[in-house]
């Protein structure tokens, strides 16, 4: 029996793939979390071109939709500055803010404009091409009205983090996060 050209083709660019990839999982690793002046910090290596990142995080919609804990997102104004209103649900609370987001030389800053459960809120994401693919840098420092201890919060943001980086990943690659 012959084998179809489109099966050996297949098998041929799965063996040129991460074994990772070809199975369907993002192969970039997120960094262990940094704390730094109240920020949590996280980074990726990406192994997809910078182009291909940017266009995701170009989106002012997307990078809000990467998070586990956005549940709504809506596009209030777009000029230079993109103003967003999203609800988020988070330690059992409905978090409901309007932010700025705007260009940076090297990625995006966002800011709190208006609520009425956060106090504070500031994420710079930072986007660099390395050897072999692009490297995203996220800072975000969040404050709620509502009073947590601040070790619940910055795991708890870390592991939100985590988890919008591993998409933006698996996004970039290609893939369904």
């Amino acid at each position: 029996m012959k084998t179809p050209r489109g099966i050996i083709a297949a098998f041929a660019v799965l063996a040129t793939l991460p074994a990772a990839v070809a199975f369907g999982e993002p192969t970039g690793v997120v960094s262990a979390p940094a704390y730094e002046d109240g920020y949590t910090v996280l980074s990726v290596e990406i192994p997809a071109p910078v182009g291909a990142v940017r266009a995701i995080l170009e989106d002012p919609l997307y990078p809000l939709k990467l998070s586990p804990v956005v549940k709504e997102v809506e596009l209030l104004d777009q000029g230079s500055c993109a103003r967003t209103a999203l609800r988020a649900k988070s330690f059992m609370v409905s978090l409901r803010y309007e932010m700025e987001r705007c260009p940076t030389a090297d990625g995006w800053k966002e800011e709190l404009i208006a609520s009425e459960q956060v106090s504070s809120y500031d994420t710079a994401w930072t986007v660099t091409p390395i050897d072999g693919g692009t490297r995203v840098e996220v800072r975000t420092r969040i404050q709620l009205m509502v009073s947590l201890p601040d070790g619940l919060l910055s795991r708890s943001l870390a592991r939100q983090m985590t988890e919008s980086l591993r998409r933006l990943t698996a996004l970039a690659q290609g893939l369904e996060p």
